[in-house]
């Protein structure tokens, strides 16, 4: 946040494996609970959407990122890199493995 925080990176267009994405950073965390995974994740906080606020990014307590996409309601592991999570982003890689949903 607070190197980021404000900024919009990247556009949408053609990726390398998957659509790329433009990246809005919050001024400041929000926390949010994605609630039917709450119980096999724990509490993450936003700190960016992406995608013309179509994905909402946020970091869990161990520092892991995640991926959520709004219109069907996804939740995308992305891993505990955050250099590797804009690269995926950005470039239009695959986010990650897909976390099911527990309820």
């Amino acid at each position: 946040i607070d190197e980021f925080g404000g900024r919009i990176v990247g556009e949408c267009s053609a990726g390398t494996e998957q659509a790329a994405s433009d990246i809005r950073f919050f001024s400041a965390m929000r926390p949010q609970a994605v609630l039917s995974w709450g119980n096999s994740i724990g509490e993450l906080w936003a700190f960016a959407c992406a995608h013309h606020d179509h994905m909402a990014l946020y970091v869990g307590q161990g520092g892991n990122f995640y991926i959520f996409t709004i219109p069907d309601e996804r939740l995308y592991d992305a891993g505990s890199d955050f250099s590797e999570l804009m690269r995926k982003l950005l470039w239009g890689y695959k986010y990650g493995p897909e976390i099911p949903n527990a309820a």
